[in-house]
Parts: structure tokens; sequence; C-alpha cells
């Protein structure tokens, strides 16, 4: 894939991050059902259905938060992209992001 199109990817993943409410069929437009995430956040499930639960748990506790990008490294060759994000917001309510 090329860079351009990875960057393109990266971008439409922010957007739905910082677009409320959370919705599951616009990030099915832009993450695979079947994702498998490498380094899932700690106390969720490193899939689709995990990444909308801890988003909306994140909306929840802090329903102004917003993800700006920092700094990007793309692997045109492997296909990767790495994005390093600042994450801002006004912390309102405190949500257990376990599953126990």
């Amino acid at each position: 894939m090329k860079r351009e199109q990875l960057l393109d990817r990266r971008n439409k993943f922010i957007k739905w991050l910082n677009t409320k409410p959370v919705d599951a069929e616009e990030l099915g437009k832009v993450m695979s059902k079947e994702v498998n995430m490498r380094i899932p956040y700690p106390g969720s499930e490193p899939t689709f259905d995990g990444e909308l639960e801890i988003v909306t748990k994140f909306s929840v506790s802090a329903p102004d938060f917003k993800f700006t990008v920092v700094e990007s490294f793309v692997d045109e060759a492997e296909n990767k992209i790495f994005t390093w994000l600042k994450v801002t917001g006004t912390h309102e309510k405190y949500v257990s992001l376990n599953h126990y």
C-alpha cells in the first residue's frame, strides 16, 4: 500500500475517533471487523468490538476528548503506519476500562 493510502486510512480512523457519538457502522468503513490489534489498549479486547467498546468508554468519561496527530512513521514495504497521538479532554466521570 502506498504512503498516501496509509495516511488516508489513519486520517479516517482519527476522524472516527473524534466524532461523537461513537458509531459502529462508521468504524466498519475504516476498520475491518476481523481486525486483530497487535497492541490493544489495556483493559480492551484486541478486536473490532474491543475498539468500539474502549472508545465508547472514553466518550462517556471525557465527552470532549480529542485525538491529534503528533507524528507518524510510514513503512510502505510492510503496509504499516505508527502514529503518535496527543489526547486532550475533560475527565467528567469514572468509567472502568476493565472487563471484570
